[in-house]
């Protein structure tokens, strides 16, 4: 589940990031051209465009990776971890044991554990129903 979570993350951030740039190369782009045609080249103000146009895939790098990790951060929160307590809630209730404690699964999750949590409530209900009438019987 944690690749799935990270390729998830990837893929955000490298849209975010991506979008990001594209929306701003040309701008940058535009003050790039105007500092080269206002500075003599062999002043510092006259290399400075080169230089930044060698640092840019770095930053490139640097939002993809730094935006990867906050999403990932924020899609374990969010899905991973409820998703995870309710896949455990799921092998219990198959296993019969009863006593399912689900945590706060936020929005995405809440009505599937809430739905776990009446299902095991009926079953607890039908197995006591079950043992009154065995006992009834007998």
């Amino acid at each position: 589940m944690r690749l799935r979570i990270g390729s998830m993350a990837f893929l955000l951030g490298a849209l975010s990031v991506g979008l990001s740039w594209f929306t701003l190369q040309p701008s940058l782009a535009g003050l790039l051209d105007a500092l080269k045609k206002t500075a003599a080249a062999d002043s510092p103000a006259g290399q400075l465009p080169a230089r930044i146009q060698a640092l840019l895939p770095l930053y490139l790098a640097l939002d993809l990776v730094l935006v990867t990790l906050v999403s990932y951060v924020v899609i374990q929160l969010v899905v991973g971890r409820p998703l995870r307590s309710t896949e455990e809630a799921i092998d219990r209730l198959g296993k019969m044991q009863l006593d399912v404690e689900l945590s706060s699964g936020g929005p995405l999750l809440s009505r599937l554990q809430k739905a776990l949590a009446r299902m095991a409530f009926a079953l607890q209900d039908e197995q006591q129903r079950n043992r009154r009438q065995l006992d009834a019987l007998t």
